[in-house]
């Protein structure tokens, strides 16, 4: 990890997801994610950082969202399926590389695949999600993004009631 920058959550959270995509990668290892106005939480235990020159035209999307920006994706390969969390990264080629989340746990259980990774946050393609510090600890908090505005007040309460 690199060192903690000081500073109010809105300025951490611009460093840390201003550092460079392999950087950036290797930074979110070991790290909580909460779904913000939740319980939920897990920590991340593989991720693989892609620079933008490796990312497919599939994913442009992510050149016009900001780093620390989630991109969800469901891939369709023939029969099967996964649902990508891609969070959003920079490079020397500009914004529009990635940092994809692959594994991850929940207290000492693991989540093996993405789409797990993404049921358990309860997020989809559908909707756009933000990562962000709230507090002084090292915790990051996903929210949901509403006209370009996070929004924590349980928007992902719905998902988990049914």
């Amino acid at each position: 990890m690199t060192e903690r920058t000081e500073g109010t959550p809105e300025q951490r959270t611009a460093a840390f997801f201003g550092q460079e995509v392999v950087t950036l990668g290797s930074d979110l290892m070991g790290r909580e994610i909460i779904v913000a106005g939740t319980e939920i939480s897990m920590k991340i235990t593989e991720a693989q950082p892609f620079p933008r020159k490796q990312v497919g035209n599939r994913y442009q999307a992510m050149q016009s969202m900001t780093p620390g920006d989630v991109y969800v994706f469901d891939l369709k390969m023939g029969a099967r399926s996964t649902t990508q969390t891609l969070v959003v990264a920079s490079d020397q080629d500009g914004v529009g590389a990635c940092v994809r989340i692959l594994r991850a746990t929940i207290e000492s259980s693991q989540l093996g695949t993405e789409t797990a990774v993404a049921r358990h946050l309860g997020i989809s393609s559908q909707d756009s999600y933000r990562l962000s510090f709230k507090d002084d600890s090292e915790k990051l908090y996903l929210e949901k993004i509403e006209n370009g505005n996070a929004k924590s007040d349980d928007v992902f309460g719905a998902f988990f009631e049914s």
